[in-house]
């Protein structure tokens, strides 16, 4: 289950901030489909998705895992090959924001 969208109802906006800025991390994160028509066969387009996503290895990846202990923030920068989890969206933006100082 992804945490992304769900947002309790007693989020400040300082908490929606951080949250939102988290989202764009994630998103620039994905991979950027690759042009296809309806009658591209399945198998190509998820080969063409698979090549994309194996060889744009530069982006920083960010998930969620969700654990006994909570929901868990994870990521991964592969130009410095450098991981992150824990518990704290906070401590994650933290970090994140630490690739671009």
């Amino acid at each position: 289950m992804n945490s992304f969208n769900s947002f309790p109802n007693s989020t400040s906006s300082a908490q929606l901030a951080t949250r939102q800025r988290l989202e764009r991390h994630w998103q620039a994160s994905l991979p950027v489909p690759l042009p296809t028509t309806s009658h591209t066969p399945w198998y190509q387009r998820f080969g063409q998705w698979l090549v994309q996503v194996l060889t744009d290895s530069d982006q920083i990846r960010v998930w969620t895992k969700i654990t006994p202990n909570g929901t868990q923030w994870c990521a991964y920068d592969p130009q410095m090959d450098r991981r992150f989890a824990g518990y704290s969206e906070t401590d994650l933006r933290t970090w994140l924001e630490q690739r671009y100082r």
